[in-house]
């Protein structure tokens, strides 16, 4: 059976966002960045549904809105914020959304919330998940339990909130503890390998871009199938950039062209190309 699409309309630093990777459990996702971007792609495919990000500065998220309901009037909308931009989200409210949720997302809900939406067959998949993060209280609130696992999701997405409000250091110190945990469970691999990734945007951050390469290419090296695996690569080169290693990151550049999905990595490096051929 193949997969409902699902359009996500973000920006290429959005790419690290881990509710994107569960998604992608159940659904085809693409991703357009900008509405002119999203408006194309809405013509070349069906889709069951798009997820726009409002609280970016790089395009108007409210006009997305506007012009995808104009054309699209029955496609169904959820739409992201961060919570300071509640006013944002009541103007695009107006124009026809299905759905809001607060950055940093909760995948739980958005799951229950696309699942009904797409009319789609993954609402036991949400409920039991549901039911797994009740047992995992549970065991945190049980009494006589000293040795119970790190509860290694709940960090990483703490660390995630760190990220995005802007406190590397609070960032870093959560993805480091994350990343040297010696007993979890092994569903929970993916958060520790993600960690890894973080932690390499967070010395991005603080412009040490040498230890950001190092953690990079630590991560490319230990989960080669990630879905941020292409975002590494991205990253690493807009180091090498940094450092004004540009015959290093053109071979990256290059090689991202080439690396299968196609997608919004993909053209972005191919933009880097084609600036460093017109210099």
């Amino acid at each position: 059976m193949d997969k409902i699409n699902i359009l996500t309309l973000d920006n290429t630093t959005a790419l690290v966002s881990p509710w994107k990777a569960d998604l992608r459990r159940y659904f085809n996702l693409v991703e357009a960045v900008g509405g002119f971007e999203a408006l194309s792609k809405l013509k070349q495919a069906e889709y069951a549904l798009v997820i726009i990000n409002i609280s970016l500065r790089s395009f108007d998220g409210s006009d997305a809105v506007i012009r995808i309901r104009q054309k699209h009037p029955q496609l169904p909308i959820v739409v992201l914020a961060d919570k300071a931009d509640v006013r944002f989200v009541k103007n695009v409210a107006v124009h026809g959304i299905h759905g809001y949720l607060f950055l940093p997302v909760n995948t739980t809900q958005l799951l229950s919330m696309v699942s009904k939406l797409t009319h789609s067959d993954i609402a036991e998949i949400a409920d039991t998940l549901m039911q797994e993060e009740r047992e995992i209280q549970k065991k945190k609130e049980e009494k006589n339990q000293s040795e119970d696992l790190e509860d290694i999701p709940a960090l990483y997405y703490e660390g995630q909130s760190h990220l995005a409000r802007g406190e590397i250091q609070q960032a870093m110190d959560i993805f480091n503890k994350v990343i040297n945990t010696k007993r979890f469970k092994d569903t929970w691999r993916r958060y520790i390998e993600d960690s890894l990734f973080q932690l390499g945007r967070c010395y991005i951050k603080t412009n040490d871009h040498n230890k950001a390469i190092e953690i990079f290419n630590q991560f490319i090296q230990k989960a080669p199938t990630s879905d941020f695996n292409k975002a590494a690569h991205f990253l690493t080169a807009e180091c090498y950039e940094q450092l004004n290693e540009t015959a290093r990151a053109i071979a990256i550049y290059k090689k991202l062209v080439n690396m299968p999905p196609f997608d919004s990595v993909s053209t972005k490096a191919r933009k880097k190309l084609k600036k460093f051929q017109a210099i």
